[in-house]
């Protein structure tokens, strides 16, 4: 799991939802996918490597699948799944183990539900590759 801020993410990203990816990437310690453009700034490589996640309450379970499956994924498929990830409340994973989010919140955001990272059952959004590690902590 991994713990940040989502705004100053956005905001030293310069809200380009590529330079974000590019970011996680470098977090992450993964490859940047072939479709990336390898000329990013040396103060984002910077600030990814050199620099711990900047604390907050946003969080997502399990990032490393969505980052290594890139390629079969839009970018903004991406960017719009970590987006509504981090907008979860962590006192309730911690406490509730809850790990959806409700349609409402999208919805205000205006962000797309049709993403193939996201199910959407009983107006509650699932994120892929997060059930099955929540699953594993409670048993």
């Amino acid at each position: 799991m991994i713990k940040f801020n989502w705004e100053q993410v956005k905001r030293n990203c310069k809200y380009d939802p590529i330079q974000i990816l590019q970011y996680f990437c470098f977090k992450e310690k993964i490859w940047l996918p072939n479709y990336l453009p390898k000329n990013y700034s040396k103060k984002l490589y910077h600030y990814a490597t050199i620099a711990d996640y900047p604390y907050g309450d946003s969080y997502i379970l399990n990032i490393k699948p969505v980052l290594l499956n890139t390629k079969n994924y839009f970018t903004d498929d991406i960017y719009n799944y970590i987006s509504l990830a981090s907008a979860r409340n962590y006192f309730d994973y911690k406490v509730r183990k809850i790990i959806t989010l409700p349609t409402v919140i999208a919805k205000a955001n205006k962000v797309e539900l049709y993403n193939p990272l996201l199910t959407v059952i009983n107006d509650e959004i699932h994120f892929k590759y997060e059930t099955e590690i929540n699953r594993k902590e409670n048993t």
